[in-house]
């Protein structure tokens, strides 16, 4: 799941590099708007709706979070 995520993060946000760090937020990889996008791009992709106490920077932290809540939701 991490390489589609990659994929279809990168196609979603270009320019940004998903695999250059494990913590994304902390690092400054991903931002706020980033997050917004993440979250359409994982609710269009898996079928999921993200629920709005999932909702925090944690659950984006790194790709393996994000794969956790994923699979959390039934998104495979």
């Amino acid at each position: 799941m991490k390489e589609k995520l990659i994929t279809l993060f990168a196609e979603a946000l270009p320019g940004v590099d998903f695999t250059k760090s494990e913590e994304m937020v902390e690092d400054g990889i991903l931002d706020s708007l980033g997050i917004v996008t993440v979250i359409d791009v994982i609710s269009t992709e898996f079928n999921i709706e993200i629920p709005y106490e999932m909702l925090d920077a944690e659950r984006f932290r790194s790709l393996a979070a994000i794969e956790e809540m994923i699979r959390e939701l039934g998104g495979e």
